[in-house]
């Protein structure tokens, strides 16, 4: 037998035989009858086996593959059987070892590997394979594959929150050296700056930065410490006032953080000579964050810049905002006389413990959370050797952490043991650094201790109950895209069936004032057209969610839309779009993309009537539109010159019902850029806006781009 018998998932019994050889004695030979039962029922086990099963030729053929081997990868046996392995594999280097492996008869236990599944997802399975030999001739590997994607998946997620865990540590560990300089610095103030200033760069990962102090006689940010700029950076922002565009003198004005993540892109630094400033100096992206007094006074700013477009996390903000608050309040109590103490409270009321001691290892100081992690009070462990904490069994870890120590290195997430009052064993986390003298001489070191106990427990219940959380998950997310169906149609019925009255109640106001005229009192005519009036934009309500529902409802086929030729056709046949109403201007060429086209002119005509509504009375309402590439996507800006939208604002500007402004003032349903965002999802996009609150709105669409 050869291996050109192996050609499908239905060669049947031959393959079987090779797979799994029957003992046959000639002796004592079963009939043909038993022996084709015997082959079927094999067959069928092989089949259907729940591990998937594959035979591979030395070639790299595929030559058999079970029901469970072709599920794991979603092809049909034609798709599979018979092409190269290598085909299937996500990482070619893998899949050469194996087969080099295999071809020297060697035998493969549990090595894993990644698989690319049919609709391109990738797969993470675990392979045993050996050779099959006749007559002492490798003839093809025996393979059998396990799926453990989700296994691969709590690892990364267990990963995940070890390195979460370990940057929180570090993070913690940064301000709390940074408490430490300006104690240090005494009356000094640069030094501590120039510490916050490190840290801030260390946490945003920015290539430079700078700390301004504000001079109170003038009202102007002065540089007081920076990192890595030179003299045309440092001349131009040497002194900088509220009037001028930068992002430093916005976050002043706004008293709240400015990000810009990509300078060359921003609506505000479009044709100001700062745009040529930074990128002079290698500026990308920069991020201010206004140092804020407790009585709410601007006292300087925190600016990191960054080489390449940067988008700012969360951890990122939060723990930049307590670096901001941590200086601002450090600048303040500098000028009462309070730093000092300030800082003593920090330490003091930390949720770590925070623990010194001498190079001979003797406790100096012991803050409110060691006594609380540890068991002992201050009286009990000051003046006492660090050994107390220390299980006997690790005794030998003290004296390479003070050798280290006193050679200037700083140990940073050291995972250990120690011991409470009580007995009790912690699993603890150290970052331990040398503490020096005003002169520079190590004199000691810090000790930051956190409990990490349960940390591992829940590491631990982790792994256990992570089946069960996406069982969960899994459930809950149907239930919730049920839940959305059904408050879509609750929608679409409602305003279907309040259509009718609006227009009766409206129908029935005009006919009023038509037959009856001058007739009617003076007081009855103006009640029956504001009712009428009402209705009116009740039916617009009305229209604007049905047609929000209809989006929501509707699959979409997306299609090449030449972008420039729908806009120009939008504003053609929009009156209030053009002279002398409104001037749109459209910076060609505007390049296609990858939409459903009415639906892209319905968001289109939304963003352009919203630029033109917001424009103050008595201006020209001035809008315009250019596209930009991004990754794939083609971004349409639109940019008017109106009242601008407060930040705060800005991440709810695009749900239902979301009205920042006077409605009295500026008619609308809340609903046209709800529309425009549901519109953009369906066609594989998405929304956003940038404002500085005061000098006009940029509102951007983001489509797939057209793949030339």
């Amino acid at each position: 037998m050869n291996s050109n018998s192996f050609q499908s998932a239905q060669s049947g019994p031959a393959d079987r035989r090779q797979l799994f050889p029957l003992p046959v004695q000639p002796s004592q030979l079963e009939t043909e009858k038993a022996l084709l039962c015997r082959e079927h029922e094999l067959s069928d086990f092989l089949q259907n086996a729940s591990e998937g099963i594959h035979q591979v030729a030395l070639s790299g053929k595929i030559l058999w593959a079970n029901k469970a081997e072709l599920n794991l990868l979603g092809y049909a046996p034609e798709e599979y059987i018979g092409h190269d392995i290598r085909e299937f594999h996500a990482d070619p280097e893998v899949i050469a070892d194996i087969l080099t492996r295999l071809a020297r008869g060697e035998t493969l236990d549990c090595r894993e590997a990644r698989v690319r599944h049919k609709d391109g997802s990738i797969r993470y399975v675990s392979l045993c394979s050996s050779m099959y030999r006749e007559g002492g001739q490798l003839l093809y590997s025996r393979c059998f594959s396990r799926d453990i994607t989700k296994t691969k998946a709590a690892e990364q997620e267990l990963k995940r929150a070890h390195e979460q865990h370990l940057a929180d540590l570090r993070a913690i560990t940064l301000l709390y050296e940074v408490n430490n300089e300006c104690i240090r610095a005494g009356a000094q103030i640069t030094p501590c700056l120039q510490r916050v200033l490190d840290a801030a760069i260390a946490i945003t990962g920015a290539a430079n930065g700078n700390i301004q102090l504000l001079e109170p006689s003038s009202g102007k940010l002065v540089i007081a410490v920076q990192h890595g700029f030179k003299a045309p950076f440092l001349q131009f922002f040497a002194s900088v006032g509220e009037e001028q565009v930068t992002a430093c003198a916005t976050a002043k004005r706004t008293r709240e953080r400015l990000v810009i993540e990509d300078i060359t892109t921003s609506p505000i630094f479009a044709g100001q000579p700062v745009l040529q400033v930074l990128l002079a100096a290698g500026v990308r992206a920069v991020q201010s964050t206004p140092l804020v007094s407790s009585a709410g006074a601007v006292l300087g700013m925190i600016s990191t810049h960054f080489a390449a477009p940067h988008t700012m996390g969360e951890r990122e903000s939060r723990l930049l905002d307590l670096l901001a608050r941590q200086a601002a309040d450090y600048l303040e109590r500098k000028r009462t006389g309070e730093g000092l103490a300030l800082l003593a409270a920090i330490v003091e009321n930390s949720d770590d413990a925070i623990i010194t001691k001498n190079l001979d290892g003797l406790i100096t100081s012991w803050n409110k959370a060691a006594e609380r992690i540890f068991g002992y009070t201050a009286e009990e462990t000051v003046g006492q050797h660090i050994s107390l904490l220390i299980p006997p069994e690790r005794l030998d870890e003290e004296p390479g952490i003070l050798a280290r120590l006193r050679q200037g290195e700083r140990i940073e997430h050291f995972e250990t043991v120690r011991r409470r009052k009580d007995g009790t064993l912690l699993d603890i986390s150290l970052t331990v650094s040398p503490v020096r003298d005003p002169a520079g001489k190590i004199i000691g070191a810090s000790k930051i201790a956190r409990d990490v106990t349960e940390l591992r427990m829940a590491r631990e219940a982790l792994a256990r109950s992570h089946q069960q959380l996406e069982q969960r998950v899994a459930e809950r997310t149907a239930s919730l895209e049920e839940a959305i169906v059904q408050m879509e149609d609750f929608t679409y019925s409602v305003s279907h069936d309040l259509r009718a009255p609006a227009r009766v109640i409206r129908g029935l106001a005009e006919a009023a004032i038509e037959d009856y005229g001058p007739s009617m009192p003076l007081d009855l005519r103006t009640l029956l057209s504001k009712i009428s009036g009402s209705a009116e934009r009740m039916e617009q309500l009305i229209r604007d969610i049905l047609n929000y529902s209809k989006i929501a409802r509707a699959e979409v086929n997306p299609s090449v839309v030449d972008l420039e030729h729908l806009v120009r056709k939008v504003v053609a046949d929009s009156p209030e779009m053009q002279p002398p109403k409104a001037a749109i201007r459209v910076a060609s060429p505007l390049q296609p993309v990858l939409a459903h086209e009415p639906y892209l002119s319905q968001a289109v005509t939304n963003l352009l009537a919203n630029a033109v509504k917001f424009v103050p009375l008595g201006a020209e309402p001035q809008v315009e539109l250019w596209t930009e590439r991004r990754n794939g996507f083609v971004r349409l800006w639109v940019k008017d010159h109106g009242i601008g939208i407060p930040p705060k604002y800005q991440h709810s500007l695009f749900q239902l019902f979301q009205r920042v402004h006077d409605s009295a003032r500026y008619e609308g349903t809340g609903v046209g850029l709800a529309i425009v965002r549901k519109a953009a999802e369906k066609m594989g996009g998405k929304v956003g806006v940038i404002s500085d609150g005061a000098t006009g709105s940029s509102f951007w669409m983001e489509l797939p781009a057209v793949v030339s």
